[in-house]
């Protein structure tokens, strides 16, 4: 009567799996959890497979370690005769058992993921499950069978659940490591995902997956950053207070305090973005994320646009975006982890970024252009910001940039500018012009 308990034959077989699990390299390459097999030209990948995202990676090594360590117990050679336990005496129903385990403990992997990682899940079934002689398949229903206790047909799920969640402390930690987002990237890659799969009518095991690579692009990230932008440019033009008043040497008409002034204004209107206006865990991490890609762009093009009349070091930029979240509430000062929160740093992870979506998550394009470098992160946003003709592009980008670098209605701004200039490249880059020495 204890073979099913947390103290029993199933309960110290999964003790045994667990910690082989626990013990291993989520980040590992070696077992092949590094490429995932549902990619093609629609996900803009070759061969077949994709790269796959952090979580997928951790979720696969997670649950190939286990496949392994179940291998090991369930060898023909390591039956044991010697004592009373049904498992040690028949390896096979050690080993249906230890699908069983790892099947459902997989089911709660993929519920409690903040980022999708069934790809992860399905890749270390077909590959290390499939090792255990092919009985162990992420297809196979086990979870849905009955067994006879005492002459009474129970669903086996209700019997292994409470020897799963026995490790519930455990398997939280586990999944929230897995899903841990460091970069602005991993963030992305997650909400996308997420953001696919909310559109997919294929969740329920019908329809087939309704959105392209076009409508995430030029639908949902560009409505997006055209609302940004549009806050950008009308409270971008508040030059009187607030935090910017630290930058530009006391000038409020100083191409300095206009980059301050717009930055921030981009930073606020993120902020928003954590609140109940944005409906969804995944749309509001998506929303947050591309935002804050675009507004690290947008400095960078400050920098840029800068750098002839008026330089502003890359250093200075830094200062405007660390000194708003430094005084600003945001969601982070009181979080434990940055999953559950979002901060825009100024950082540069965006520019080798790439996306990874499973081709079920995607729908057919007769747009052969929807395709087209449609994982490159950094060449779509630049496509949306930048672009040469209006209809594709967000023109707010261009008229403020053009607004902040304008030096014509002010004569103590041009004189900064003079002073920039000339000690940037006589002193060295980065100076300020309240450093010239007169």
């Amino acid at each position: 009567k204890d073979f099913w308990t947390k103290e029993g034959e199933v309960g110290q077989l999964w003790n045994k799996l667990f910690k082989a699990i626990i013990s291993t390299d989520a980040n590992s390459t070696a077992k092949g959890c590094d490429k995932m097999d549902d990619g093609s030209a629609i996900s803009g990948t070759a061969n077949g497979q994709r790269d796959a995202t952090n979580p997928e990676k951790a979720a696969c090594n997670y649950l190939h370690a286990g496949f392994e360590k179940l291998k090991q117990l369930s060898q023909n050679g390591t039956s044991q005769t010697g004592n009373d336990n049904i498992l040690d005496k028949n390896p096979l129903l050690k080993q249906t058992v230890g699908c069983l385990l790892l099947k459902l403990y997989a089911k709660q992997m993929e519920e409690k993921s903040t980022c999708l990682i069934d790809s992860g899940l399905k890749k270390a079934f077909d590959t290390a499950g499939k090792a255990l002689s092919g009985n162990c398949s992420w297809e196979d229903e086990l979870d849905k069978c009955n067994v006879t206790i005492d002459k009474n047909s129970v669903p086996v799920k209700s019997k292994v659940d409470p020897v799963l969640t026995s490790n519930e402390l455990s398997i939280e930690s586990l999944t929230t490591h897995m899903n841990e987002m460091r970069t602005l990237c991993e963030q992305l890659q997650c909400a996308t995902s997420n953001w696919f799969k909310k559109h997919n009518n294929n969740q329920s095991g019908s329809g087939s997956p309704t959105k392209t690579w076009c409508n995430f692009w030029d639908d949902a990230v560009k409505a997006t950053l055209q609302k940004m932008f549009n806050k950008i440019d009308s409270d971008g033009r508040n030059t009187k207070d607030g935090l910017c008043t630290n930058f530009g040497d006391d000038n409020p008409d100083s191409v300095e305090r206009k980059a301050c002034n717009h930055i921030t204004a981009g930073l606020e209107h993120i902020k928003t973005l954590s609140g109940s206006g944005v409906s969804g865990q995944d749309n509001q991490l998506l929303h947050q994320a591309v935002g804050c890609i675009a507004l690290n762009m947008y400095a960078d093009k400050i920098i840029e646009l800068t750098a002839k009349n008026c330089p502003i070091d890359k250093e200075r930029i830094k200062e405007m975006f660390n000194k708003w979240n430094s005084e600003s509430k945001n969601s982070c000062q009181n979080s434990a982890n940055n999953n559950d929160c979002f901060q825009c740093k100024r950082e540069e992870s965006y520019n080798s970024c790439q996306l990874s979506v499973g081709d079920a998550l995607l729908a057919t394009s007769q747009n052969v252009t929807c395709n087209t470098n449609a994982t490159k992160v950094k060449t779509k946003m630049e496509g949306l910001l930048l672009n040469d003709d209006p209809s594709k592009s967000i023109s707010e980008v261009k008229s403020t940039l053009s607004e902040i670098t304008n030096m014509n209605n002010s004569f103590c701004t041009q004189l900064q500018c003079a002073a920039k200039q000339y000690y940037a490249k006589v002193k060295g880059p980065g100076a300020n012009s309240t450093d010239v020495k007169w």
